[in-house]
């Protein structure tokens, strides 16, 4: 068990409201969740949780050029897709989000052009 001591309140007269005793302190103190994750478990002390600080699992990725930009351009198909989906199926959007959608999809043209001339 570890005690520091509490500087007094300012003002502070009565020996009653006094906090210049000491306190103990029964679980250590951590800047950051990371150095508490690398350390030991105590007693009494909660593990932090590490799922939230960090990605264990490695992101895949593709083994050339070639297939990372046909990855690219697979997903922008779909999110061109989604875009028209939306745009089409909306009952009633507002002028700002249609415009965005439209933009988005022009965008996305854009690139699928580029990713063509690049793959030839």
């Amino acid at each position: 068990m570890i005690a520091f001591p509490i500087m007094p309140s300012r003002g502070c007269t009565s020996t009653a409201n006094r906090r210049d005793a000491a306190i103990p302190i029964s679980r250590p103190f951590f800047h950051s969740s990371l150095m508490a994750a690398s350390l030991p478990a105590q007693a009494g002390v909660r593990e932090p949780n590490l799922s939230l600080l960090r990605y264990h699992a490695r992101m895949p990725r593709p083994l050339n050029e070639r297939q990372g930009l046909e990855e690219e351009r697979a997903e922008l198909l779909r999110q061109i897709t989604a875009y028209r989906h939306e745009l089409g199926n909306a009952p009633k959007i507002s002028k700002a989000r249609r415009e965005r959608l439209e933009w988005q999809i022009r965008r996305n043209q854009k690139r699928m052009a580029e990713i063509e001339a690049r793959l030839g």
